[in-house]
Protein backbone atom coordinates (compact mmCIF):
# COMPACT_ATOMS: atom_id res chain seq x y z
CA UNK A 1 0.00 0.00 0.00
CA UNK A 2 1.57 3.16 -0.96
CA UNK A 3 0.85 6.41 1.18
CA UNK A 4 1.46 8.79 -1.02
CA UNK A 5 -1.22 11.75 -1.51
CA UNK A 6 -3.08 13.13 -4.28
CA UNK A 7 -1.97 16.51 -6.04
CA UNK A 8 -0.24 18.96 -3.76
CA UNK A 9 -1.14 16.87 -0.19
CA UNK A 10 1.86 14.92 -1.60
CA UNK A 11 3.98 17.78 -1.32
CA UNK A 12 2.50 18.68 2.40
CA UNK A 13 3.11 15.00 3.35
CA UNK A 14 6.82 15.32 2.10
CA UNK A 15 7.44 18.27 4.16
CA UNK A 16 5.92 16.75 7.50
CA UNK A 17 8.49 13.83 6.31
CA UNK A 18 11.51 15.53 6.67
CA UNK A 19 12.01 14.48 10.04
CA UNK A 20 12.46 11.10 10.62
CA UNK A 21 11.38 9.85 14.48
CA UNK A 22 13.13 6.64 14.78
CA UNK A 23 16.83 8.11 13.56
CA UNK A 24 16.32 11.68 14.18
CA UNK A 25 17.20 12.76 10.78
CA UNK A 26 16.22 15.74 9.56
CA UNK A 27 16.11 17.15 6.13
CA UNK A 28 15.25 20.66 6.78
CA UNK A 29 17.87 21.10 9.91
CA UNK A 30 19.38 24.29 8.75
CA UNK A 31 19.24 26.55 6.62
CA UNK A 32 21.01 25.75 3.51
CA UNK A 33 19.25 22.28 3.89
CA UNK A 34 15.36 23.97 3.77
CA UNK A 35 16.75 26.03 1.43
CA UNK A 36 17.51 23.18 -1.06
CA UNK A 37 14.32 21.16 0.13
CA UNK A 38 11.75 23.76 -1.08
CA UNK A 39 13.61 24.83 -4.05
CA UNK A 40 13.76 20.86 -5.18
CA UNK A 41 9.87 21.04 -4.66
CA UNK A 42 9.30 23.83 -6.75
CA UNK A 43 8.26 25.77 -3.20
CA UNK A 44 11.38 28.34 -3.26
CA UNK A 45 13.06 30.35 -5.78
CA UNK A 46 16.67 28.98 -6.44
CA UNK A 47 18.19 32.56 -5.33
CA UNK A 48 16.27 33.00 -2.07
CA UNK A 49 18.06 32.58 0.75
CA UNK A 50 16.79 31.48 4.47
CA UNK A 51 17.90 32.16 7.80
CA UNK A 52 17.48 30.49 11.31
CA UNK A 53 14.47 31.59 12.09
CA UNK A 54 12.71 30.88 8.88
CA UNK A 55 14.05 27.01 9.72
CA UNK A 56 12.44 27.67 13.26
CA UNK A 57 8.67 28.75 11.63
CA UNK A 58 9.52 25.33 8.94
CA UNK A 59 9.95 23.24 11.86
CA UNK A 60 7.09 24.54 13.87
CA UNK A 61 4.60 23.97 11.01
CA UNK A 62 6.01 20.61 10.33
CA UNK A 63 5.03 19.95 13.53
CA UNK A 64 2.07 21.49 13.64
CA UNK A 65 0.98 19.45 10.55
CA UNK A 66 1.94 16.36 11.88
CA UNK A 67 0.28 16.73 15.44
CA UNK A 68 -3.01 17.81 13.25
CA UNK A 69 -2.73 14.41 10.90
CA UNK A 70 -2.00 12.12 13.60
CA UNK A 71 -5.67 13.59 14.89
CA UNK A 72 -6.91 12.98 12.03
CA UNK A 73 -7.41 9.51 13.01
CA UNK A 74 -7.48 9.43 16.72
CA UNK A 75 -10.98 11.30 16.47
CA UNK A 76 -9.62 13.39 19.15
CA UNK A 77 -8.78 17.14 17.72
CA UNK A 78 -5.56 19.06 18.91
CA UNK A 79 -6.39 22.75 19.43
CA UNK A 80 -3.08 23.35 20.58
CA UNK A 81 -2.16 22.33 17.18
CA UNK A 82 -4.85 24.29 15.39
CA UNK A 83 -3.85 27.07 17.28
CA UNK A 84 -0.17 26.72 15.41
CA UNK A 85 -1.09 26.33 12.10
CA UNK A 86 -3.76 29.24 12.49
CA UNK A 87 -0.32 31.65 13.92
CA UNK A 88 1.78 30.38 11.32
CA UNK A 89 -0.89 30.69 8.33
CA UNK A 90 -1.19 34.55 9.48
CA UNK A 91 2.32 34.78 8.73
CA UNK A 92 2.43 33.82 5.17
CA UNK A 93 0.61 35.92 3.01
CA UNK A 94 -2.11 34.35 1.37
CA UNK A 95 -4.23 35.82 -1.10
CA UNK A 96 -7.67 35.02 -3.50
CA UNK A 97 -6.86 35.66 -7.16
CA UNK A 98 -9.18 35.40 -9.83
CA UNK A 99 -7.84 33.74 -13.11
CA UNK A 100 -8.80 34.90 -15.99
CA UNK A 101 -11.67 32.02 -16.63
CA UNK A 102 -13.08 33.71 -13.19
CA UNK A 103 -12.26 31.15 -10.96
CA UNK A 104 -10.58 32.10 -7.54
CA UNK A 105 -7.20 30.31 -5.98
CA UNK A 106 -5.64 30.83 -3.46
CA UNK A 107 -2.12 31.76 -3.60
CA UNK A 108 0.86 32.60 -1.59
CA UNK A 109 1.81 36.36 -1.72
CA UNK A 110 4.61 36.74 0.95
CA UNK A 111 8.21 37.41 -0.12
CA UNK A 112 10.96 34.82 0.65
CA UNK A 113 10.21 32.14 3.17
CA UNK A 114 6.70 32.94 3.57
CA UNK A 115 6.11 32.36 -0.43
CA UNK A 116 7.27 28.19 0.36
CA UNK A 117 5.13 28.25 3.79
CA UNK A 118 2.39 29.89 1.58
CA UNK A 119 2.38 27.29 -0.91
CA UNK A 120 2.20 24.22 1.85
CA UNK A 121 -0.94 26.73 3.39
CA UNK A 122 -2.30 26.39 0.25
CA UNK A 123 -2.27 22.92 -0.02
CA UNK A 124 -3.34 22.26 2.96
CA UNK A 125 -6.68 24.53 2.43
CA UNK A 126 -7.01 22.40 -0.61
CA UNK A 127 -6.91 19.36 1.01
CA UNK A 128 -9.21 20.20 3.56
CA UNK A 129 -12.05 21.75 0.59
CA UNK A 130 -11.91 19.01 -1.66
CA UNK A 131 -11.82 16.24 1.47
CA UNK A 132 -8.61 14.85 1.03
CA UNK A 133 -6.97 16.12 4.26
CA UNK A 134 -9.19 13.40 6.46
CA UNK A 135 -7.07 10.76 4.97
CA UNK A 136 -3.88 12.73 5.72
CA UNK A 137 -2.80 10.54 8.88
CA UNK A 138 0.48 10.30 11.00
CA UNK A 139 1.57 6.46 11.91
CA UNK A 140 0.59 5.45 15.23
CA UNK A 141 3.96 3.48 16.00
CA UNK A 142 5.17 6.41 18.01
CA UNK A 143 9.43 5.37 17.28
CA UNK A 144 8.10 5.97 13.65
CA UNK A 145 5.35 8.99 13.08
CA UNK A 146 5.21 8.95 9.49
CA UNK A 147 2.71 10.84 7.45
CA UNK A 148 1.19 8.63 4.95
CA UNK A 149 -2.29 8.94 2.64
CA UNK A 150 -5.00 6.36 4.11
CA UNK A 151 -5.98 4.80 0.93
CA UNK A 152 -7.77 2.43 3.18
CA UNK A 153 -11.74 2.05 1.60
CA UNK A 154 -12.85 2.87 5.44
CA UNK A 155 -10.58 5.52 5.80
CA UNK A 156 -9.56 3.41 9.09
CA UNK A 157 -6.07 3.41 8.37
CA UNK A 158 -3.66 3.72 11.51
CA UNK A 159 -0.29 2.59 10.58
CA UNK A 160 2.17 4.13 7.37
CA UNK A 161 2.62 0.47 6.58
CA UNK A 162 2.38 -3.51 7.53
CA UNK A 163 6.21 -3.49 9.16
CA UNK A 164 4.86 -0.52 12.09
CA UNK A 165 1.45 -2.33 12.54
CA UNK A 166 3.42 -5.78 12.97
CA UNK A 167 5.87 -4.05 15.39
CA UNK A 168 3.31 -1.95 17.46
CA UNK A 169 1.14 -5.42 17.29
CA UNK A 170 4.10 -7.53 19.29
CA UNK A 171 4.98 -4.94 21.73
CA UNK A 172 1.35 -5.06 22.71
CA UNK A 173 1.78 -8.76 22.63
CA UNK A 174 4.60 -8.65 24.93
CA UNK A 175 3.27 -6.28 27.60
CA UNK A 176 0.28 -8.42 27.50
CA UNK A 177 2.32 -11.82 28.48
CA UNK A 178 4.39 -10.06 31.06
CA UNK A 179 1.35 -8.55 32.79
CA UNK A 180 -0.39 -12.32 32.54
CA UNK A 181 3.32 -13.78 33.76
CA UNK A 182 3.44 -14.56 37.61
CA UNK A 183 6.23 -12.89 38.96
CA UNK A 184 9.14 -15.33 39.13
Amino acid sequence: MSGEAPGDLETLRAFVNTHEEDSGQDAIADPEALRSWLVAHGLLDPGVTVDAAGVRRARRWREALRRLGLANHDGVPDAAAAEEVDDLLRQCGLVVRVGGDGGARLEAAGPGLDTALGRLAAAFYRATIDGTWARFKVCSNDTCRWAFYDHSRNHSGRFCGTACSNMVSARAYRRRRSAASPPG
